[in-house]
Formats: structure tokens, C-alpha cells, sequence
């Protein structure tokens, strides 16, 4: 299960929502929305509009700020986790992935420009682009509320397909004038390896295994991603496994056995030494703990 779904939000009085597919939430409705300060996986597609104060988070342990005219694009399945929020305000829509998927489909060249966009998660808008924003946002927001306007699902549908051309839009223009002219060999091969990280971390926790899949030496692998990052590769693992391990006990039923299975550790009091090490809770203290 999920900490965060639709149907927790349906519980929240006034907030326009499409079936299970699609929340929209204004600013005056945002003080009513749940932010939890324990990892969290999303299993939607996220965009966040910040009108006022800023925040501070990290998504699949990169850490961000929002503040002020800014966007947060993310895609689905990724973890969340709030450290600040300081007086923000906003407006956000939530999509599912089935139906950011059917959506997409009518359109595919704009799944690989959103993409790329999320890849950077914070965007800069102009005051034009802003008032875009928000008139699409009150629009859906006016549609999935309510139930009498004729077409209505069919309406938002195309609503949404027209803002994501418009976000794609004018982040193509603003990526093609600040693309970077120059990357180094090391935060290439940080790149790389952050991406092999990512879909491999549940199951490899050892540098050799990225060092030997990247065709480089451990200690090559090693130097570029300090270099790079400020962090060891192994760091950069463990902060990964714990952010898992910490989404799993808060989120899911699962026992300590299965997470140690879950997530590939060699025996359950490796784990929970592991894991207090970092967190300085057992693994248990951390499930029942209070946030």
C-alpha cells in the first residue's frame, strides 16, 4: 500500500478529483494536505507550482528547493521526502499512471520532452508563464469538481494534454539557451552510474559490480563520483537502501524478513545493524515511531 493515494484525498472535504486518475489542488486547499517527514513512494505523476515560500525535499535521495516561480515535475514511482516547508503555497496536480499513460499514447512525441524535463525536477517560469499555470490549474480544478458540466472527463483529458505541450514548450526554449556547453568525465560517469543505482541498488550493493558494468576500476569509479558528487559510490548505495528499506517499514505491511529478502541483505541482524547505523533506529523503533 501506498502512505499517499487518491483515495486519501477523497477523504479531505471540496478537493477536485476525476474518479481515481487526476487531483487538482489550489492554493486555499493546501494546508489540508497531508506531508509526511519519512520517505514516501508517489505512484503518480507530480507537478507542484509554488506561488509563495519555498520548500525542501529530496526525490530519490537528491536533495532540491522550491521557491517562488518555480515547478517541480516529477515522474511516477519515485521517493519523496519533505525536510522544510517554509509558509509555501501553491498549486499541484496529480495524475495516475494509467491514465498519464493513456494520455500520453494519444501523443507520444511529448512523453520523451516530459522526460527529459522531469529528469531536472525544478523549473524557472516567467510572470507569462505563471498566469498560464494557474489559468490551466483553476480550469481542471473547475472541471473535476463538477459532475454536471457535459463532457467533462473529455475535458479534462484534452486540458491536461494542452498544458503538458505548454510546460514542454517553453522549458524546450529555456533548455536549448542555458544547456551547459560543457560536462566532464566525471559527472558523466556519476550520471551513469546514479542511473545503474537506481535500478539496481535493491539487489547490488557492491561498487565492483558497477565499476565492472560501467567497464571501469573501482577505484577509477570511486574517485569520479567523489569528484562529482562529494560522495564515496558506496554512500551513495547505502543512501539508497535506507531510503528503500525506510518507504518499505512506514509504508507496507511487509515483516523484517521480507524486506531483508526485498532488499537483498544477507541476513536480518545485518540489516537491522545496517540499518540503525544510519538512522539510529532499529528497524522496528523506526516502523512505530511517531513522525
Amino acid at each position: 500500500m501506498n502512505i499517499i493515494s487518491l483515495a486519501d484525498f477523497k477523504k479531505i472535504p471540496s478537493l477536485p478529483i476525476l474518479d481515481d486518475d487526476v487531483l487538482v489542488v489550489r492554493t486555499n486547499n493546501i494546508a489540508y494536505i497531508p506531508k509526511p517527514n519519512y520517505p514516501v513512494r508517489i505512484k503518480y505523476f507530480v507537478f507542484v507550482y509554488c506561488t509563495s515560500g519555498s520548500a525542501r525535499f529530496s526525490i530519490d535521495t537528491k536533495m532540491y528547493n522550491i521557491k517562488q516561480g518555480e515547478f517541480l515535475l516529477t515522474a511516477s514511482d519515485c521517493v519523496m521526502e519533505f525536510f522544510e516547508i517554509n509558509q509555501f503555497e501553491g498549486s499541484f496536480m496529480v495524475v495516475s499512471q494509467k491514465y498519464m499513460t493513456s494520455l500520453t499514447s494519444q501523443c507520444v512525441s511529448i512523453w520523451k520532452s516530459l522526460a527529459s524535463i522531469s529528469q531536472e525536477a525544478i523549473h524557472s517560469v516567467s510572470a507569462e508563464e505563471a498566469v498560464l499555470i494557474c489559468g490551466y490549474v483553476d480550469k481542471l480544478a473547475k472541471y473535476c469538481l463538477d459532475e454536471s458540466i457535459k463532457y467533462r472527463k473529455e475535458i479534462v483529458c484534452h486540458q491536461i494534454l494542452s498544458f503538458l505541450h505548454e510546460i514542454c514548450g517553453f522549458q524546450s526554449v529555456v533548455n536549448i539557451e542555458t544547456k551547459p556547453l560543457f560536462v566532464n568525465r566525471s559527472q558523466e560517469i556519476y550520471a551513469e552510474f546514479m542511473k545503474l543505482v537506481i535500478h539496481n541498488f535493491k539487489k547490488e550493493h557492491s561498487v565492483n559490480f558497477y565499476a565492472s558494468q560501467m567497464g571501469l576500476t573501482p577505484k577509477y569509479l570511486s574517485v569520479s563520483v567523489k569528484s562529482a558528487s562529494d560522495k564515496t559510490p558506496s554512500e551513495c548505495i547505502q543512501k539508497f537502501l535506507i531510503q528503500e528499506a525506510m518507504v518499505l517499514l512506514k509504508n507496507t505491511d511487509m515483516s523484517l524478513k521480507q524486506i531483508v529478502a526485498e532488499l537483498n541483505f544477507p541476513t536480518a541482524t545485518f540489516f537491522c545493524r545496517y540499518f540503525k547505523q544510519y538512522t539510529g533506529f532499529s528497524p522496528n523503533e523506526y516502523r512505530l515511531k511517531s513522525m
